[in-house]
């Protein structure tokens, strides 16, 4: 039998419910997690201050934090490939000693990755987006577990 949990944001101010909390080690169990549940919400550093990520008491929750990180650059194209666990202090220190440097930041260092584009943090004005600018490809896994 599943137990219940909950779990707070960043500040304690929001909390979400739900059937489990899942923290898969791998793509094939992320994967094998998304298709089998009915429904499921993805956890990213728990900064948001809205109930973005609340299941419900049926759904799950996802945590991509016990992936693997991952972070490739290519200097001579200058990218940068990231997995969305990734937080923005770890994925600024990699690039730095590439010699590279991102164009902005988020406000904290804990803040991850695939969750600052989710939501559209963070950007001041037209010249500087938010995060989600600087992104030009995303590998999605799909309701059906596919990538």
């Amino acid at each position: 039998m599943t137990e219940a949990v909950s779990v707070t944001n960043w500040a304690g101010n929001i909390t979400y419910a739900a059937k489990e909390l899942h923290r898969p080690h791998s793509r094939a169990a992320l994967r094998a997690l998304v298709a089998g549940s009915t429904r499921v919400r993805v956890l990213g550093s728990g900064h948001s201050f809205n109930e973005i990520a609340e299941p419900g008491p049926e759904g799950a929750l996802l945590s991509l934090a016990g992936l693997p990180p991952e972070i490739e650059v290519d200097t001579a194209a200058r990218t940068v490939r990231v997995s969305g666990g990734v937080r923005y202090a770890e994925l600024a220190r990699v690039v730095h000693r590439h010699g590279l440097a991102l164009a902005n930041m988020a406000s904290l260092p804990h803040i991850s990755v695939a969750g600052s584009v989710a939501t559209g943090t963070h950007g001041s004005g037209l010249g500087n987006g938010p995060l989600s600018t600087a992104v030009r490809e995303v590998e999605l896994v799909t309701a059906d577990g596919s990538a």
